[in-house]
């Protein structure tokens, strides 16, 4: 995954005589992880992302209207919109994102209003991995969709209407915030080890991470990550 925002990004917004240069490094996404040995839990052929988060300057911060949001088509058991309530979003495009080019990375929406859905992940109502999701903590004038993520409580639901217009609500286990060093240890089962897997055995999963904490010139990236996870509810 890719590029997020910073944990003091709703302050960050508000200083508008921040440099443009400044501002375009102050854009990142959940992301660039290293997703270690999934063998056993995905298709031999299907992605493994991995490396470093790098900052994207081609992001959109125009409002979705509600005929954007009509015209958002997807396949019928692919995710098409995500509600969080308790964040006061409601029904967000999602968008199918892979690998960016020439690289082990997630890519990332250039909506910061949209959530990234990575494409070697489950679907909605359909196995018993997770579905993995990243998305904008901000731009460089306005919160993005996961801006206040980290927020999010144990219990809170989240709602994923897939293209054939079933919705399937997920709760809550666990939010944390891990540094980059805890996100990418193997040995961390909170990491990336497990982010294409179910926090419940026997229950779908969907995982949310975006970025938050300082930037890190040197590896293009934050230094801090959120990682929600939820599970299908019954």
């Amino acid at each position: 995954m890719q590029r997020g925002g910073q944990l003091s990004i709703k302050d960050s917004h508000k200083k508008t005589k921040i440099s443009a240069l400044t501002l375009a490094i102050m854009i990142c996404l959940a992301g660039g992880f290293v997703i270690y040995q999934f063998i056993d839990r995905i298709p031999e052929e299907s992605a493994q992302p991995n490396g470093s988060a790098q900052s994207r300057t081609d992001i959109d911060e125009s409002e979705v209207t509600e005929q954007d949001k009509v015209d958002h088509q997807v396949p019928v058991d692919a995710p098409r919109f995500v509600s969080v309530p308790d964040l006061g979003v409601e029904k967000a495009r999602v968008v199918s994102i892979g690998l960016v080019a020439g690289t082990n990375q997630m890519d990332s929406p250039i909506s910061i209003f949209d959530a990234g859905w990575f494409n070697q992940s489950e679907k909605p109502g359909l196995g018993s991995g997770a579905l993995l999701m990243d998305g904008h903590n901000g731009g460089p004038s306005k919160g993005g969709i996961f801006d206040t993520l980290g927020e999010l409580k144990a219990g809170a639901e989240i709602i994923v209407e897939r293209g054939d217009g079933e919705e399937f609500t997920y709760k809550v286990v666990s939010n944390k915030q891990l540094t980059l060093d805890e996100m990418n240890d193997a040995n961390n089962p909170e990491g990336m080890t497990t982010a294409l897997q179910s926090a419940e055995e026997g229950k779908q999963g969907l995982n949310i991470i975006t970025c938050v904490g300082n930037w890190l010139p040197a590896q293009d990236t934050f230094d801090q990550r959120v990682i929600l996870r939820a599970v299908l509810v019954d």
